[in-house]
């Protein structure tokens, strides 16, 4: 995903700034704990289809 683009998205709840996982193809709300896929280069910006973060899932994103 292109840093440019990455400026430009926000979490669809809390309007924060969204972290790209490249490994993962998926954006992070670390404000709310929620990853948003990313199918065929499209973010799903969507808070119906975002995913809660587990515990296990924050550990591993604050250390990346």
């Amino acid at each position: 995903m292109k840093e440019n683009l990455l400026k430009l998205l926000a979490c669809p709840k809390c309007h924060s700034l969204l972290d790209f996982n490249k490994k993962e193809q998926q954006l992070i709300c670390h404000q709310d704990n929620f990853i948003y896929s990313i199918i065929d280069g499209i973010p799903v910006l969507l808070e119906d289809k975002s995913i809660p973060m587990s515990p296990v899932q924050m550990d591993k994103e604050c250390n990346i």
